[in-house]
Order: structure tokens, then sequence, then C-alpha cells
């Protein structure tokens, strides 16, 4: 690895110039030496994404989405899986594995924490270079972790969704990525969907009798919003914004429906939550504030 001015080049002035396969060359060292740290190992799947290396990206998000999944990151699964199935649109299958660790049907969680599970496998790929045109390079925030038996940031939503019903909405939901200070919603626009936070944090403010934007409350990985609106049909009753770096995974009402169509408890589900949530005590002090 050459030395700049007698430093060594970090990985962001590296792909700042163009040297992707020098990043990946440091982004592997740095792999090696600390193997379950998430970030180090997304951005090495997207610079070599975006240096044409996409085949050798697949089966490093793969065994990151199984990890994830088996520690209880389920949403943070999700949002690796999308990722892997924009830069190989034919992946499948990973969809009822990931269902199969949000339900433990197949005792496969605990086998992985006991260390003797075995992780997907990329199917065969072509010698040929993966083309990705245009394809920007993203991270995921709020992932340098190491993936340790923490507490899961399971969704409560997903949980109450039987096994099946929860390929169909994995398959169903897009991925969205916002940065500090961008706006989510807007309170009294339409609402056509709803919105897992995946990871990072977002804010809700409702205006209050004043007129000003009242803070309601803060959600982290795992919580989800949006459901009152989707189901309604009324304007959005509160103005998100994300706080940090944050991947959303987004359930939008034609695809509700359509699930719906062959899965009615899908419904019935979001419909509890959204009886549970409207017109929720905090929101309706926060307006009277």
């Amino acid at each position: 690895m050459a030395i700049w001015g007698g430093q060594a080049p970090t990985v962001d002035a590296l792909i700042a110039k163009g040297k992707h396969d020098q990043a990946i060359a440091l982004l592997e060292e740095q792999r090696k030496k600390t193997p379950k740290n998430v970030r180090v190992r997304l951005q090495l799947c997207d610079v070599l994404v975006t240096a044409n290396r996409a085949k050798q990206a697949v089966p490093i998000l793969l065994s990151l989405v199984d990890e994830l999944a088996a520690d209880g990151f389920f949403p943070k699964a999700i949002a690796v899986l999308k990722r892997v199935q924009r830069i190989d649109p034919l992946q499948g299958g990973v969809e009822e594995r990931l269902a199969d660790f949000c339900k433990d049907e197949t005792g496969e969680a605990a086998a992985r924490r006991t260390g003797v599970l075995p992780t997907i496998q990329s199917p065969s790929q072509p010698d040929e270079p993966n083309e990705v045109p245009n394809q920007r390079i993203e991270t995921i925030p709020d992932m340098d972790l190491e993936v340790t038996p923490t507490p899961p940031d399971q969704s409560p939503l997903f949980s109450d969704f039987s096994r099946d019903e929860l390929v169909e909405v994995i398959r169903g939901l897009e991925l969205l990525s916002f940065e500090p200070g961008d706006i989510v919603i807007s309170e009294g626009e339409p609402g056509e969907s709803l919105l897992v936070i995946s990871s990072g944090s977002v804010k809700a403010f409702v205006k209050n009798a004043e007129g000003k934007n009242s803070q309601v409350r803060e959600m982290k990985a795992g919580e989800f919003f949006g459901e009152i609106s989707l189901l309604s049909g009324k304007p959005r009753t509160a103005t998100v914004t994300a706080s940090s770096p944050c991947d959303l995974l987004e359930l939008d009402r034609d695809t509700l429906d359509d699930i719906a169509k062959r899965y009615p408890h899908v419904r019935k589900v979001v419909q509890e939550f959204y009886n549970r949530r409207s017109g929720s005590e905090s929101e309706v002090q926060a307006r009277s504030g």
C-alpha cells in the first residue's frame, strides 16, 4: 500500500481518487482484523460494486443477512437483502429464510448463536464482472457494530405476521435512505405508505395550538409509523424527520392491498396498530401545548 506524505491513505481518500482496487485491499485488511464489523463489510461491498466486481459482494452481503437475522436485527437484515437484490434482482429464496429466523420455526437462530449454522450461499455466477452502471456508493448508517447477542431490534409489526405472511411483506418492502435533517413525511400531505425503521433514528413532530412544531417522540430501529394515514386515507398526522443517517423500509398501499387479497390477516394486523395508536395521548398533548 502506497504511503502519501508519510501517512497511509484512508479508504475515503482512495475512493475519492478512483483507486477502488487499493480501497478494496485496505478494506479487506480491516475486515480480517474486525471480521464482525458490519460497516467495514458493507463499505467493502459498496466499493466492489462500484469497481464492477459485484459478484464478489453478493456472498458477503448474503452472509451478513444471515448473521443479522439470526442475532435478532431483523429490519437491518431486510435492508441488506434489499441491497443484494439491487445488485442481483434475480436473487430469491432469502425472504423465506428471513421469515424462518423471525418466527424461529427452523431452530436455526439458536443454532447460529452456538456457531453451527451454515450461511446462505450465493448461486453460481459467471466469470465475467457484473456491470452495474451508475451505482452509487452506499453504506448502511448506524451499522458499525459487532454482531453480538444484544437485545434485538425486532419490529412488533413483523412479529404479528405468520411465516407466509411475513415472506410476502418482506418481498413488498422498498428500501429508502435519508440523511440527518431530511423530511421523511410531512404533516398534512397524503399518506400512501407505512415505514419501518431499519437503522438510525427519526423524530416525529405535530403542530400545536400556536402552529409551532412540537416533538411527539423519537423512534429508532424496529419501530414503524405511517399506518394511520395508510389505512384511514386521511392526511399525515405528523411530520417525521431523520435525526441521523437512516434506512427505512416502506410498504405502500397498493402493495398492502395486493398482499391482503391473499392474506387478509396482514391488513388486520396493521389495523390493530392503527386502532391502538390513532389519536394517542402523546399526540393530543402535543397539539394542545
